[in-house]
């Protein structure tokens, strides 16, 4: 009974063991997805990440843009003007000299066609000048496209930068999980492991105690088995006994039959 005992105690350790082996690998796949789910949003940060660089990559390129564009149309506008002025500047002192120096009629003639070759010449630079104003204006309608667009991106990377935000809190959470989920397996790895030893050693315990026990019933079955050999010896000396005595009573139970004839006579 007592080595049953054992036997059963130690199988129950064995079961609460695989048991327990079975409730570990269970957290161990949880723990492997909650580190997939982790990975999964560190690659959405990332990749984030990476949009997030290539947005502020255009939106310096766009203010690269509209600089060149603006410091474009300014010296255009400017060199324009300065062309005009330096027209207009030389036209009237040719037109000074002309009328100063002028006597006779063709001189006069000559004269004037210059000062309208020079009027021709500054409805040119006028033209010059208007065009580079529509340039000017074209270049700020440019602009405020621009700006407007740089707007746009900067909402975008707004919105892009409090989603990182979200994504990164809850990555943060999930590690946090991830860790207390180890430690809770570390915990139960070894408060399993600690069961199961004790549960060991309890068995073990039980099968010394029953071997023990084994051991003291089997010293007695020794013990009473030499005392019956020791009781079937006096038997069978006692029955050897008994059978000389009733040979020798037999004998006697002869002689006297034998004797009482001879003493009636």
């Amino acid at each position: 009974m007592a080595e049953f005992t054992a036997k059963d105690a130690h199988a129950k350790a064995q079961e609460r063991i695989q048991a327990l082996e079975d409730e570990l690998s269970s957290q161990s796949r949880t723990v492997g997805a909650l580190a997939a789910s982790s990975s999964a949003f560190e690659s959405k940060i990332e990749s984030l990440t990476t949009n997030l660089r290539d947005v502020l990559a255009v939106r310096k390129d766009m203010e690269d843009e509209r600089d060149r564009a603006l410091a474009q149309a300014q010296n255009q506008a400017l060199g324009n003007a300065l062309r005009y002025a330096k027209a207009e500047i030389t036209e009237n002192s040719k037109t000074i000299d002309d009328l100063s120096a002028a006597s006779p009629e063709s001189d006069l003639s000559k004269t004037l066609a210059t000062s309208k070759l020079r009027e021709e010449e500054r409805d040119a630079a006028l033209i010059e000048v208007h065009k580079a104003n529509e340039t000017r204006a074209t270049g700020q309608v440019h602009i405020r496209m621009l700006e407007d667009a740089l707007k746009s991106t900067k909402s975008d990377l707004i919105s892009e930068s409090e989603a990182l935000e979200g994504l990164t809190t809850s990555s943060n959470a999930q590690q946090s999980e991830i860790a207390t989920l180890k430690a809770n397996l570390r915990n139960a790895l070894d408060l399993g492991r600690d069961n199961a030893l004790a549960r060991v050693r309890n068995s073990e315990d039980a099968d010394r105690t029953a071997q023990a026990h084994i051991e003291a019933l089997q010293n007695t079955h020794q013990s009473i088995q030499a005392k019956r050999n020791s009781k079937a010896q006096e038997i069978d000396a006692l029955t050897t006994r008994s059978k000389g005595l009733r040979a020798e009573n037999d004998a006697l139970k002869a002689a006297l039959r034998d004797a009482l004839p001879v003493a009636k006579q």
